[in-house]
């Protein structure tokens, strides 16, 4: 059984930084963009349909942004880093809900970027996604949650920051998923899924076969809970992997302690509050 408390944790002044009228920031992510050993941070800014990078000094602060443009009512909600195209400089996935495309910002030595590359998705709606090797040719590929489209596309990458679409996985009629993190769940050394869905509310684990491909195990997070965002972590020292989802329409968060072979407890909660409605969670 799991006993919580509340504790005030002493932090310094908030260092503002400019960012733009109307931008409305939505996703964020880290990376050291020009090599200098220093954590850098890249924002998704939905309002102004845009990327900002801020490069760190090491001590905490930041420069002011150098924007990208992602396009026209792209609406960007989600951003990702990894290495692309293997030239050893880290790139930038983001998913711009707008225009139902997935942009890949190819970084330069320099801490520069080129201009976006779009992938189209058709009617899709991205709302967020992941990066992981789920075919197994050791390139990073990028799993997809759509809500247009009640699915979850999965983009194979070539070695040259180009993708393909391998796999659709109908996640069911009226699914809105909304997040996903990869991880190996059942300890096969292969790329699984775990995506909440905040419309039919569930938490989905998809177990990857190391071909693209995966099989869907769902799991209730409880009647109009909507769940938002999920995290992934071995939170009872079991060294088994579990999962925490922030239930927004139940104002809990909700607890899935998972077992060897990829499967899960029944969701054990936690409330946050009256009319607190968590929309994101992070260990």
């Amino acid at each position: 059984m799991f006993t919580y408390k509340t504790c005030k944790l002493p932090f310094q002044p908030t260092i503002i930084y400019p960012i733009g009228y109307d931008s409305l920031p939505s996703h964020a992510a880290i990376g050291d963009f020009n090599k200098d050993n220093h954590q850098d941070l890249v924002v998704a800014f939905y309002g102004t349909n845009s990327i900002g990078i801020f490069f760190g000094y090491g001590n905490g602060t930041f420069t002011d942004q150098v924007t990208y443009s992602t396009g026209f009512m792209s609406l960007p909600c989600w951003v990702a880093v990894t290495d692309f195209n293997n030239d050893t400089v880290l790139d930038i996935a983001v998913a711009n809900y707008g225009t139902h495309s997935i942009g890949v910002f190819l970084g330069l030595s320099n801490g520069n970027f080129t201009n976006q590359i779009t992938f189209s998705l058709g009617s899709s709606r991205p709302l967020s996604l992941v990066i992981g090797d789920f075919n197994n040719d050791h390139q990073s590929d990028i799993a997809v949650a759509n809500a247009g489209t009640s699915d979850i596309a999965i983009l194979l990458g070539l070695n040259n920051g180009s993708f393909y679409i391998e796999t659709i996985i109908d996640m069911g009629f009226d699914s809105v998923p909304c997040s996903l993190v990869a991880v190996d769940f059942n300890n096969d050394n292969q790329i699984d899924l775990a995506v909440v869905d905040n419309s039919i509310n569930t938490l989905n684990i998809l177990l990857g076969n190391g071909l693209g491909t995966f099989v869907n195990h769902k799991y209730s997070t409880g009647s109009d809970s909507h769940p938002s965002s999920l995290v992934v972590g071995d939170f009872n020292n079991d060294n088994i992997l579990d999962v925490i989802v922030a239930n927004s329409g139940t104002m809990n968060i909700g607890v899935f302690l998972g077992y060897r072979n990829g499967s899960f407890t029944n969701m054990i909660t936690y409330p946050t509050g009256l009319d607190s409605s968590p929309q994101f969670i992070v260990t």
